[in-house]
């Protein structure tokens, strides 16, 4: 009898030796995970902010609207559905601050666009329909 007890006190300390080691692997390998995501966080203030339209389905004039935190070379341009470029606003560089585009929808058919802003650093897309005959 003692000597079963003997071996059931040697299992569980095994077992608990076990678990110790387990959770300790646990943390090492956490902690280097977060040392890994926090080296590659992106500078959030060189992105531009493009928000979505105000109103969607869009009629008549829209303003498409961003914001940025820091001057640089901004591409503003309109897409059909099948990727076709509509209209390209501007291609240059732009002081950081707000910036409202104005976009008169009657100029083009109905249907699916979206409204891209590209950086050096950045792309983005929203997407919008028209509908100015209903």
């Amino acid at each position: 009898m003692m000597y079963l007890m003997k071996v059931d006190l040697q299992n569980m300390a095994v077992k608990g030796l076990w678990i110790t080691f387990g959770v300790l692997v646990f943390i090492i390998v956490y902690r280097l995970v977060l040392r890994y995501m926090k080296k590659d966080i992106a500078d959030l203030s060189s992105f531009i902010i493009l928000h979505p339209l105000e109103v969607n389905p869009a009629k008549g004039v829209v303003e498409f609207y961003f914001t940025m935190e820091e001057d640089q070379s901004v591409n503003f341009s309109v897409f059909d559905k099948e990727g076709n470029l509509v209209k390209e606003f501007f291609n240059e560089m732009k002081k950081a601050g707000p910036h409202i585009i104005a976009f008169d929808t009657t100029t083009v058919s109905d249907g699916k666009y979206s409204f891209n802003v590209k950086t050096e650093k950045q792309h983005t897309m929203k997407f919008f329909e028209i509908q100015n005959n209903f």
